[in-house]
């Protein structure tokens, strides 16, 4: 059961603007009037009456290959969740808000921490993106979530399949894109109050929102907390380890000006998720809980992880003639800890740093006798320390670029699109000895090494509208997939999955290949999907 009180606060100083709208999924009625026209002459004034028409819009509008484009004329199978879906959907965080979509699951290991999966592939499979960039976290590890507040979450577009044109590598299963809500028109300020509560695992979560638009400097300010004691099921009872903690602020400032815009958004995400082990009696089969554990208690069990993740977008697009030109840059920070032993609770054994850089330049053309292209070069540099007492997987630096170029053409109901890409990426892992003063081979828990990695992917489709409404869609895609980190050289306990992970160096690319065939039907009652 989940409570949800909601309270809006609207101060409009302008009104005759509306704010632009990034993807809508309900009807819209908007109104036009004409103007007033007056004309003076010397002994009389003549009045042009008012009129009024109404226009139905029922449209969906996603990122496409070439830039914005209706949801129906996408040959990729995409699904999009709005606004008003994930207020509507019970969830302890954003992964479980959207895990019910048609060919979306997760993978959780307690309430905080659920990773996505799509079509039966997660982990470094699956790319998300939020605030315009891919979000890195440590995303190899069983009990690594996703470091969002679901609260600054507007909307979800979900890619499935291959998807690496725009995205690069790991983006074989398909994308996850996080919006956050458009920036208000001139003269308007929000704000509002959001909190929530579910019965199961005493879970209270709040929200605090202030946004606005003065001249054209914009600004959206929120602050979220969350808090839950161990859940209940029907085999365990109250489940040791499950409780959790959750702080996060985002702060974006920026401009809007008449050739484009410039935003900065600023983002902290803290989490700390307890772990649960599951380890049980070996006669009587019953979840072993220490004594004295108190199951509603909000604090911190031993063990639990602690994340910070850190995070700075600077967003960037600039009007050239009618085409756009898009820079971003981002930095993240990744800091997730592993605290296990009751002798020393401030002493963590795992601790990972991550470093992130994410570049991405493209050009967006405008439409041409129905051709439209795009062009450009994304990617990402990283540095990995070892902080803690204990090692998984080495420290390493990464580096790598990709290019792409995707055209698309309109020929009356058909629409034709389809892009080729190549990524290169370059690991330098550094080497670690059990013992300063070893000299043997032996001693080396981790061994320095290089690999480089490339591939090319493609992909091709069409969507052609039957009937009205209806419409047919076919599509082929080729992934691409570096190993991670911790397929190639982890090695050690990983205490969070209860298991010894080794690496192999020699592990070489995933590639696939992906055809979809599909039909879909949309009115402004009913939409379908095959």
């Amino acid at each position: 059961m989940r409570t949800i009180l909601k309270s809006i606060l609207l101060m409009s100083l302008c009104s005759s603007a509306t704010a632009p709208a990034m993807a809508i999924n309900r009807a819209n009625h908007d109104k036009e009037e004409t103007n007033i026209h007056e004309e003076e002459a010397s002994d009389s004034t003549r009045h042009q009456p008012l009129t009024e028409s109404s226009v139905k819009l029922n449209e969906v509008v996603v990122t496409g290959l070439t830039g914005s484009q209706k949801l129906k004329q996408s040959p990729a199978p995409i699904s999009f969740v709005s606004a008003r879906q994930l207020e509507m959907q019970p969830s302890t965080n954003i992964i479980d808000a959207i895990a019910h979509q048609p060919g979306v699951s997760q993978i959780t290991t307690g309430s905080g921490i659920s990773k996505p999966v799509i079509r039966g592939l997660g982990y470094n499979r699956v790319v998300v993106v939020n605030d315009g960039i891919r979000q890195e976290g440590q995303q190899w590890g069983d009990e690594h979530g996703i470091e969002i507040d679901p609260a600054s979450v507007h909307s979800v577009e979900i890619l499935k399949g291959p998807a690496s044109l725009m995205y690069g590598s790991d983006a074989m299963a398909g994308v996850l894109i996080f919006h956050s809500a458009p920036t208000l028109a001139k003269g308007d300020m929000r704000a509002n109050f959001s909190t929530g509560y579910q019965t199961n695992n005493g879970l209270f979560d709040y929200s605090l929102n202030f946004t606005g638009n003065q001249g054209g400097f914009v600004w959206n300010t929120r602050y979220s907390g969350k808090m839950a004691h161990a859940y209940k099921n029907k085999y365990d009872g109250y489940v040791f380890g499950s409780s959790l903690r959750e702080q996060a602020f985002s702060q974006l400032l920026g401009w809007n000006y008449r050739q484009g815009h410039s935003h900065l958004t600023l983002d902290y995400y803290h989490l700390t998720p307890g772990i649960v082990e599951g380890e049980r009696d070996e006669k009587t089969g019953e979840l072993e809980i220490p004594e004295g554990y108190d199951a509603k208690s909000y604090g911190k069990p031993m063990p639990y992880q602690q994340i910070h993740h850190y995070k700075a977008v600077l967003d960037n697009s600039w009007f050239l003639g009618d085409g756009n030109l898009k820079f971003l840059l981002g930095y993240q920070q990744n800091r997730r800890q592993e605290f296990e032993e009751e002798e020393n609770p401030k002493e963590c054994g795992l601790d990972f740093m991550l470093h992130t850089m994410n570049y991405d330049l493209h050009y967006l053309s405008p439409e041409m006798n129905g051709w439209k292209f795009s062009t450009g070069i994304n990617g990402m540099w990283q540095q990995s320390i070892n902080k803690g007492s204990e090692f998984l997987i080495p420290a390493y630096h990464l580096f790598d670029y990709g290019v792409f170029a995707t055209v698309s053409k309109e020929i009356g109901k058909l629409n034709l699109s389809g892009g080729i890409r190549y990524d290169h990426r370059h690991l330098h892992s550094e080497a670690l000895r059990e013992e300063d003063d070893a000299e043997s081979n032996d001693s080396f828990r981790f061994q320095a090494f290089k690999r480089s990695f490339e591939g090319v992917t493609g992909s091709i489709g069409l969507a052609y509208e039957i009937l009205p409404d209806f419409n047919l869609k076919l599509n082929l895609a080729r992934g691409f997939r570096a190993p991670n980190i911790s397929e190639l050289s982890s090695n050690g306990v990983h205490e969070g999955t209860q298991r010894y992970e080794l690496g192999n160096t020699s592990l070489k690319p995933e590639n696939s290949w992906q055809f979809d065939l599909g039909l879909d039907y949309s009115s402004p009652i009913i939409s379908a999907e095959l």
